[in-house]
């Protein structure tokens, strides 16, 4: 943070904790439309994917990956959505950031 205001580093780091704990743990998803919108997100691909995991649960479709990709190719959004490369991102950053929290409570830090 900047002088009280949040870097782009900083909310692309916690908008895509958000999408990837929303993705690998769709019981998230319930908690995050009750506390987040749109308005949360100041990337627009990161809104798209929030929006499509959104109406996915909604659909009661089960929100994964590939289902996920899916969604977006057939919704024609997944260029907007920064591509399948951007998705799998997102999923690798959360996964950094969950094996950074074990080491964490692991040592007690």
């Amino acid at each position: 943070m900047k002088n009280g205001q949040m870097t782009n580093a900083d909310a692309m780091h916690h908008e895509t904790i958000v999408l990837g704990s929303m993705i690998s743990d769709n019981s998230q998803i319930p908690h995050a439309r009750q506390r987040i919108s749109t308005r949360f997100f100041r990337f627009p691909k990161n809104r798209i994917i929030f929006k499509a995991i959104l109406e996915m649960h909604k659909a009661y479709k089960s929100v994964d990956v590939v289902s996920l990709l899916s969604y977006l190719t057939d919704e024609n959004r997944l260029e907007d959505a920064g591509g399948a490369e951007w998705v799998a991102d997102i999923m690798g950053r959360v996964d950094v950031a969950q094996k950074a929290f074990k080491a964490a409570r692991e040592r007690k830090l």
